[in-house]
């Protein structure tokens, strides 16, 4: 589904990742681990098009994106949930959906969520219809940014940290309705500080450190080493 193959990228002349690569299979989660400023986002940003590539490649489905903008990768299939969530504050929670359902859909890809669905998917949403994104809890942010991006109809749904600062129970229920997500096939990249919560959702995880994947393999074998965890994590 997505191939990276010697990404070098940063921000200005600051480079951050240097020969990065990276494979997620069609289907499958990805969780994309690592200390704080290792590139994590950074190589998101980059998938995303939000920071350009400076070496390297980027494939999606088979395609070069690498040069490609944002709104056009979108329209490839990725979706991005940032870190920031990125909703309209000012906007209503009806609003802010109804401007993801009039966005363009995916090019040759029938839509498959529809106002409707995300609404039953998270029903808190329904009740909060009238209240504007300032107005929602930290929980129902990213509710809400998780919605908008369904809304896409992604092939491709990329999660930065969507457990952030939210209670346990809403970290809980955000973790249902990802597994519901996974269950039906979606493939999803997940970068998570949560060490539990990450290893719990994915099917393969990597390691980025030094601008790099330094490690590679299965939650069972990251959650069975502690000398990994403790080198790259600090956990």
């Amino acid at each position: 589904m997505l191939e990276i193959a010697g990404l070098h990228t940063g921000y200005g002349e600051t480079v951050i990742i240097r020969g990065l690569d990276l494979k997620v299979a069609e289907g499958r989660v990805l969780a994309v681990l690592g200390r704080n400023g290792a590139g994590k986002t950074t190589t998101l940003k980059a998938i995303m098009g939000l920071l350009p590539a400076n070496k390297g490649a980027i494939l999606f489905a088979g395609e070069d994106i690498t040069r490609l903008h944002s709104y056009e990768i979108a329209r490839r299939g990725a979706a991005y949930v940032p870190e920031t969530r990125d909703i309209f504050q000012s906007l209503s929670v009806r609003e802010n959906l109804e401007l993801a359902a009039r966005l363009p859909g995916v090019i040759g890809q029938a839509p498959e969520w529809t106002y409707e669905r995300v609404l039953d998917f998270f029903p808190k949403l329904g009740a909060r219809l009238d209240n504007g994104g300032n107005q929602l809890s930290g929980g129902e942010q990213q509710m809400l940014a998780i919605a908008r991006a369904l809304l896409m109809n992604p092939r491709l749904l990329i999660l930065d940290e969507p457990t952030e600062g939210l209670a346990p129970i809403i970290i809980k229920q955000i973790f249902d309705k990802l597994q519901e997500l996974k269950r039906s096939g979606l493939t999803m990249v997940l970068v998570e500080q949560n060490f539990g919560f990450a290893t719990a959702l994915a099917d393969d995880v990597v390691i980025i450190g030094r601008g790099r994947i330094v490690w590679q393999g299965t939650p069972s074998e990251i959650r069975a080493s502690r000398e990994q965890q403790s080198r790259w994590l600090g956990v």
